[in-house]
């Protein structure tokens, strides 16, 4: 990809394919005021694109640092990368994404989970490392590309969920909702699908305090109960799993 326009004219284009998360790095550093210019770059990478591992969201990171590095004396702050990769996704590509994605490329940590809130950005590390066992990342080849996934419209459902439940509680996010109180509140939201939206995010948000707990004791039966319990919600009640 080549761009020779001038920075104030970087807009989306289709043709440009991978190369608009890094046109879109640039103009989001640009638009905050730090100073961006020429490259001449090859890159390599060893995340799959297009798999659901977050290729997307590392090549932002790159960019960015290589940015920050030439052009800005590496005086931009790793977390504030991390920031300006989400709002890369969100302004410039046109998806309505968190920041998980991100945070976990710009702020991982070798042999480490992270627990992260992302409403207020609080985490922490958690050790991964299990004896006689390890964690297995697989490339199935079923392709997803996150811009043309239903991830806007399950947003988008979430957030009409929650303006329903906003009506009788007074929640600013649906991670405010206890398992215990969905029985209470599932009626004051009118879809049943809105209601399968909302159960999958209250209960996954158990799952990953729970998960947290097992891997810190080690349990890992427990942490296999746990990625199958969420996937089945994934498969179930959020509808974003592949037929396969």
């Amino acid at each position: 990809m080549r761009w020779m326009h001038g920075w104030q004219r970087i807009n989306y284009k289709d043709d440009n394919d991978w190369g608009n998360y890094a046109l879109g790095m640039a103009k989001i550093l640009s638009d905050h005021g730090y100073r961006i210019g020429g490259l001449d770059a090859a890159i390599y990478g060893n995340i799959p694109n297009g798999a659901g591992l977050s290729s997307s969201a590392s090549l932002e990171l790159l960019i960015g640092e290589m940015f920050n590095q030439i052009y800005n004396d590496g005086k931009i702050p790793r977390l504030e990368l991390v920031r300006f990769g989400q709002l890369c996704e969100n302004e410039f590509i046109g998806v309505r994404s968190g920041i998980m994605d991100q945070f976990a490329i710009g702020m991982g940590k070798k042999d480490h989970a992270i627990h992260l809130n992302t409403d207020t950005l609080e985490y922490r590390y958690v050790r991964g490392v299990l004896p006689g066992h390890v964690f297995v990342i697989m490339n199935t080849a079923k392709r997803r590309e996150l811009k043309d996934s239903k991830y806007n419209v399950r947003r988008e459902e979430c957030e009409r969920a929650l303006a329903q439940l906003q009506e009788k509680q007074a929640i600013r996010t649906l991670s405010e909702i206890k398992p215990q109180e969905l029985d209470t509140l599932m009626p004051s939201v009118s879809d049943p699908v809105l209601q399968k939206r909302v159960r999958h995010v209250v209960t996954e948000n158990v799952r990953v305090q729970e998960m947290m707990q097992a891997m810190e004791t080690g349990d890992t039966e427990k942490m296999g109960r746990i990625l199958n319990e969420g996937h089945a919600s994934l498969r179930d009640d959020y509808e974003v799993t592949g037929p396969e």
